[in-house]
């Protein structure tokens, strides 16, 4: 995962296997561990059974309240970014170009996630 975030693409997705039979097969440990997944840097989970697609992409879409952050992450930073400026403050948080460019994949991602739903 480090070499793919130092080629500046998307980290890998997290293998099924788990040391627990239980766990591909039980929906609250599959979903600790796309929590996991998703708190470690990756982009998604592999599943290895239909129950499991519901659990990965209840973990892996972002919710609205982040998608709305970073509407205004990226909104702000284009303003900011057309008078000179490279960081900004939103809500009291420091914005720079890497948490941009989190957002930009992220609203990217929402909007592959909502064409696929139309």
């Amino acid at each position: 995962m480090l070499a793919s975030f130092a080629a500046w693409t998307a980290p890998a997705f997290a293998d099924p296997a788990a040391p627990e039979p239980e766990m591909l097969t039980h929906k609250g440990q599959f979903g600790l561990s796309a929590r996991t997944a998703l708190g470690l840097g990756f982009q998604g989970k592999m599943c290895v059974h239909p129950d499991q697609i519901a659990v990965v992409n209840g973990v892996f879409t972002p919710s609205e309240a982040e998608v709305a952050f970073a509407e205004r992450v990226a909104a702000a930073f284009e303003r900011a970014e057309a008078d000179g400026i490279a960081s900004i403050q939103l809500d009291g948080k420091f914005i720079d170009y890497p948490i941009v460019y989190r957002a930009q994949r992220m609203l990217q991602q929402i909007a592959a996630i909502r064409a696929r739903q139309r």
